[in-house]
């Protein structure tokens, strides 16, 4: 990347979870599992991404996201469940339906942002912010369709936007077990998406592929 050297900034990868019993209407409630085929995407992406060690992996704590990164087998020296990542929902629907949330597994940090509640704007500002922040390195975000979006566009937008809604600017979503890739450089004007929608697994793995009816960005190895 010109102007700046990779060494000195924070890549961030931001994972959405592979195919869950929600996205193919197996299952309604608010905390779905993977997909047999969900499970084999994740396992695939573990393949391509063997051998890396991500410096930090931020895990929402909804189990479609764990599932994801326990079956890809991804590794991270630090691993932490944060709320802040979990999908966008209407104000009291995770009170009624989730919480208070059974305790994370014990390879990660347990979730201190109590987030589940919080305004979606306001919760992916913040977690980029503190992402900005972090040493420099290679960080890993598990999280929802909705939520990496949001991530994104807050990435792109201007410093002025930033109040509004982070749905709203024209950044897509996100294919399942597909990724995006940040540089934070801690100065905003550095700061860039470089990959989107990049994925390990091709359609034609599995039969009755549901994605966005398009070839999906072949990924290049993060190292």
């Amino acid at each position: 990347m010109a102007g700046f050297a990779m060494k000195d900034c924070v890549r961030l990868i931001v994972l959405r979870h592979a195919e869950s019993r929600g996205n193919v209407g197996l299952e309604l409630d608010m905390d779905p599992a993977l997909t047999p085929r969900g499970i084999e995407q994740a396992r695939v992406l573990g393949r391509w991404l063997e051998g890396v060690v991500f410096d930090g992996a931020f895990i929402s704590p909804l189990l479609r996201t764990r599932q994801t990164f326990e079956e890809a087998g991804l590794k991270a020296r630090a691993v932490i469940f944060d709320s802040r990542l979990v999908e966008a929902r209407d104000r009291g629907m995770y009170a009624q339906h989730c919480l208070p949330y059974p305790a994370t597994p014990r390879y990660g940090n347990p979730d201190r942002h109590d987030a589940w509640e919080r305004p979606f704007s306001e919760r992916v500002r913040e977690f980029m912010a503190d992402a900005a922040g972090l040493p420099a390195g290679l960080y890993l975000a598990v999280c929802h369709g909705g939520t990496a979006h949001g991530l994104a566009n807050d990435l792109v937008r201007k410093p002025e936007e930033k109040q509004s809604d982070a749905l709203a600017a024209p950044v897509a979503t996100l294919d399942n077990a597909a990724w995006g890739e940040f540089i934070l450089t801690g100065d905003r004007r550095g700061d860039r998406l470089v990959r989107w929608n990049a994925l390990a697994w091709t359609p034609w793995m599995s039969s009755g592929w549901e994605g966005s009816g398009r070839e999906p960005t072949m990924a290049r190895p993060l190292w």
